[in-house]
């Protein structure tokens, strides 16, 4: 949850809409205003950034 809240409110959104509401990349863009392959990129970096943070705070463990 740390890393989670973490984000900021439009990088929340996607993932939100991504994964908790199950909406298509292009469902995500449409809404958004931006290409597919911009929210694709951006999705994509968001959870690499996640998967960093918590394998960072597994290791301080």
């Amino acid at each position: 949850m740390k890393a989670i809240k973490k984000l900021s409110a439009e990088e929340l959104e996607l993932i939100e809409m991504r994964y908790f509401e199950k909406r298509s990349f292009a469902e995500v863009a449409e809404i958004k205003g931006m290409t597919e392959n911009n929210a694709k990129v951006k999705v994509h970096r968001i959870l690499e950034r996640l998967r960093k943070q918590l394998s960072t705070q597994v290791k301080a463990a």
